[in-house]
């Protein structure tokens, strides 16, 4: 807060490395997030050590900075204990707080851990004040926002009691973050446990289901999938006005130069929008600051690394203009074209200045050229920088033309001041006030007192009185001020010397150093002195562990598919094949209709259509329009809740309540954090193995259901990518691109189904559908009493037929395949990660 109580908005900047995290703080983060060796988001990062850890840590709080420890993946069974410990020791060194994903963890964390902060990732798909409300009560201090949400959308979301955090500049993912399966399926390299292998910035071809383009990709683009980057600079007024807490950059993954030059440009006009504010409510006639950010800041952004930028959803942009068609990467800044070829030596028209040691891209007919600038020629003369409207000349060793564009995509001086300013970094610069004691006859005295009040204070030897030439006021403060190599600047002297006082200038840096010392663990006593009553599970007795279930696991024996009931089968219908799969169940024991919310909700409100035995409900749900779908939700009503915010108002609502498999439950502790809010079934994640479902099943409190054939749901995206066809209407229930089948095909020539729902969301779907139906006696053995049919790109009879083929496996599975009528895998269909699991 600020000292008129309102409130400052903390700087948030990522750091992959311990070098990164050096120039955040050295740039202006109010805090840095990091992780570490396992289970965070960025797994390919350097990440940190331990002991690198607590390095930063001390640099971080010697400064008044924070230090938060994202471990924001989903976490196993058996995981959760080591994570525990991983952040024991890393409370040990100084973290401020911890980012999670996994509900288990959250909840474990609340349970062994109080005295830890724990802040909400972005990955646990928080997007309304009903989510926002419930992981306060659940124990977050702060909430991580989805980034689909706007300026309006945020407002009521800051007056929860909860810090809010939310993205204000680097990479957008097109889908939904924690919801986003396309690199897991396609490659096993899971988003949700930090491996995302960013398939969304591959070419990619919109076509009709006959294969062909509705979209050309010489006049739109290939990169359909591919936003641009955030960039909040702008808006940051607005940021404040709202009282968001945190505005955090992306890019753990980027070099440190691209850190600093990010945070340094944000903090600066940060600090001049909190100085126009409070200048503001001083007087409204005087001069006030202008936060608006210049032209020379706004290159270095781009400079630094831009795929085009945006303020995206948070001023309500969905459409084209939300992203980057033409271009996946960073695309720097235009300085201008080649304009003529000759001697071995390309000329360019520059419209900004180069110098030697940028890095140009050249855009060819033939694809792009990347090259350093080693040398530069004007008027025959060798330079190292030319000003915008000069003509230079430069060697390019590939193929140019004249009307190629030329970029420059690293601008090697503003990296090298980048790299300036945090080598050798030992810490924000921390004033103090000097007292110097030197009273013939009593111990030489030196104190170091911070504007916090912290005191370090060191005695040397009896001062004598000089042999020779005494030591002065000036001489004292010389060096007593020789502070080189910390981060304390004297910004006052309170000097009490006896004019005939002598000691030697060793002993005076002697007892300097002990007061720097003394002063150092004074202002990091909170931190290092503490201790808590967590015990490691490796000191546990074997077989034990610090996370147990809120309830009893069920014991279970050996047993086989035909000595356990049968599956129920649930088929997930759409408007076009909801009858026919109602006739059919109508006559079945144990299996039943689901239908979306959203479609019952927004299509065709007067249509006739059968009632559904059970409403599947989104994993996307804002507050205002999107909560019709809540209006179909009362007590004794079946559901499926697909996202925790949505479980918990339908449980408060009295319906049946069942966690949909985007809520990722992973371990017996989030299994009982589900039970305790309501929940009657767990529909697994697709992300799971045979083997993993088995462990799950044998510690869970709750029935467990799969989903064994049909479409898999790879992406959900605020933008509808039906919208690179040209302009849109945003009448969603009656768009024609809607009512015809859309694919994206990708360089392999595999094609994706895309749909896009009543209320404009996209939808991406595997190319292969799913089908374990085979391995039903397996699944059956491992746990799983309940199965679902997902008929959502089905029509009526091609949904009746996997109906009787699922009715098949069952009837098999209970005979044990007596009528020899075993069910085989459908040819092309993938098993998902059942017998492979994620990496």
């Amino acid at each position: 807060m600020s000292q008129d109580g309102a409130p400052i908005l903390e700087l948030l900047a990522p750091a992959g490395t311990e070098e990164a995290a050096c120039a955040a703080l050295a740039n202006g983060a109010d805090a840095v997030y990091l992780g570490l060796e396992e289970f965070n988001a960025r797994r390919n990062a350097d990440n940190l050590t331990i002991e690198a850890l607590g390095r930063v840590c001390r640099l971080a709080h010697l400064g008044g900075q924070r230090v938060y420890l994202a471990m924001n993946t989903a976490l196993l069974e058996g995981e959760v204990a080591r994570a525990l410990d991983l952040v024991d020791a890393a409370w040990g060194v100084g973290i401020d707080a911890v980012i999670v994903q996994d509900l288990g963890f959250l909840a474990a964390l609340r349970e062994h851990m109080p005295w830890v902060d724990v802040h909400a990732s972005t990955q646990m798909n928080v997007h309304d004040a009903h989510g926002v409300a419930l992981l306060r009560d659940l124990g977050a201090t702060r909430v991580t926002l989805a980034r689909e949400l706007s300026l309006e959308e945020l407002v009521p979301l800051t007056a929860l009691g909860v810090e809010i955090e939310v993205f204000g500049h680097g990479a957008l993912c097109v889908c939904y973050s924690g919801q986003c399966l396309m690199s897991s399926l396609i490659g096993r390299r899971s988003a949700n446990r930090g491996l995302c292998a960013q398939a969304c910035r591959l070419p990619w071809t919109l076509a009709d289901g006959a294969g062909d383009a509705a979209v050309d990709p010489e006049e739109v683009g290939r990169y359909l999938l591919s936003p641009h980057d955030l960039a909040t600079i702008g808006i940051i007024p607005d940021l404040l006005e709202i009282g968001i807490a945190s505005l955090k950059i992306e890019g753990r993954m980027k070099s440190p130069e691209y850190v600093a030059i990010v945070t340094g440009t944000y903090r600066a006009v940060l600090d001049r929008a909190l100085a126009a504010r409070d200048a503001a409510t001083i007087a409204s006639t005087a001069d006030v600051p202008t936060s608006t950010p210049t032209d020379e800041e706004l290159d270095s952004l781009a400079e630094a690394f831009s795929r085009g930028f945006t303020t995206g959803y948070l001023q309500g942009e969905r459409g084209n203009a939300l992203m980057g068609y033409k271009r996946p990467n960073n695309r720097g800044v235009r300085v201008g074209r080649v304009s003529a070829l000759g001697d071995g030596l390309v000329t360019l028209s520059i419209e900004r200045g180069i110098a030697v040691g940028d890095t140009l891209e050249y855009w060819t007919s033939r694809g792009t050229i990347v090259e350093e600038v080693t040398s530069l020629m004007l008027d025959g003369e060798q330079v190292d920088a030319v000003l915008a409207g000069a003509s230079p000349q430069l060697v390019v060793h590939r193929p140019v033309a004249p009307s190629d564009r030329v970029f420059r995509v690293r601008n090697g001086r503003l990296s090298a001041r980048a790299r300036d300013s945090f080598e050798g970094f030992v810490g924000r610069t921390h004033p103090v006030v000097a007292e110097v004691t030197l009273l013939v006859g009593q111990p030489l005295r030196i104190a170091f007192t911070d504007e916090q009040g912290n005191r370090g204070e060191a005695l040397g030897p009896l001062v004598e009185p000089a042999r020779t030439k005494p030591v002065r006021e000036e001489d004292v403060r010389v060096h007593v001020g020789r502070l080189g190599g910390t981060p304390y600047e004297v910004i006052s002297w309170s000097l009490d010397v006896d004019s005939a006082a002598g000691v030697g200038f060793s002993q005076l840096h002697h007892v300097r150093r002990d007061a720097l010392a003394a002063l150092e663990e004074r202002i990091l006593e909170s931190w290092s002195s503490r201790v808590t009553p967590y015990v490691p599970s490796a000191v546990l007795p074997v077989g034990t562990s610090p996370c147990v279930s809120r309830r009893d696991a069920p014991t279970l024996s050996p047993r086989s598919a035909e000595s356990v009931p049968l599956p129920r089968i649930a088929v997930l219908g759409n408007r076009g094949n909801a009858s026919a799969i109602a006739e059919e169940v109508a006559h079945l024991d144990g299996a039943y209709l689901e239908l979306p919310a959203v479609d019952l909700a927004f299509e065709d409100a007067g249509a006739t259509r059968p009632d559904a035995d059970c409403i599947f409900l989104p994993n996307i749900c804002h507050d205002g329009g999107d909560k019709r779908v809540l209006d179909l939700v009362g007590p004794g009503v079946r559901v499926v809740a697909d996202n925790l915010s949505l479980l918990d108002e339908c449980v408060r609502r009295g319906a049946v309540v069942e966690a949909g498999p985007h809520i990722p439950i992973w371990n017996r502790e989030a299994v009982a954090l589900v039970d305790s809010l309501g929940a009657r079934r767990i529909w697994l994640s697709p992300e799971l193995s045979l083997a993993q479902v088995r462990e799950l099943a044998a510690i869970s409190s709750l029935p467990l259901g799969l989903t064994v054939t049909g479409a898999q749901e790879l992406m959900v995206t605020e933008h509808c990518e039906l919208m690179s066809m040209g302009p849109c209407t945003h009448d969603c229930p009656t768009c024609p691109r809607r009512s015809e089948h859309r694919y994206l095909i990708d360089r392999k020539d595999y094609r994706f189904p895309v749909r896009t729902d009543a209320v404009g969301r996209g939808h991406v779907y595997n190319s292969a559908p799913l089908d374990v139906l085979f391995a039903l006696p397996d699944l059956i053995v491992a746990g799983i009493s309940a199965i679902r049919i997902d008929a959502t790109l089905l029509d009526g009879e091609q949904a009746r037929a996997v109906l009787h083929r699922a009715l098949r496996a069952r009837e098999s599975t209970r005979t044990g395949h007596a009528s020899g009528d075993a069910i085989d895998k459908v040819p092309g269909a993938t098993t998902g990660h059942l017998f492979r699991g994620v990496l």
